[in-house]
């Protein structure tokens, strides 16, 4: 039967120790502040991917209507 067991959670975690704990040992662990510093942390909200996402749709069904239009 399969095991379960709790995965530890850390924060401030260095490459090198990461690799000596957990990636030689293949040991599964949650690093709790991998992104803070990422950029689309912060960039990356609903409202931006409404915006987004209404424009890249709007464009992509232009795009085919207009193909549609060529061919026919």
């Amino acid at each position: 039967m399969l095991e379960l067991r709790n995965i530890e959670r850390v924060s401030g975690l260095t490459k090198e120790t990461f690799k000596v704990k957990y990636l030689s040992t293949h040991t599964p662990v949650i690093i709790t502040d991998l992104i803070d510093n990422w950029p689309a942390k912060n960039k990356w909200s609903l409202d931006y991917f409404k915006k987004s996402m209404v424009t890249s749709w709007y464009l992509f069904f232009l795009q085919r209507r207009l193909n549609l239009e060529k061919i026919i």
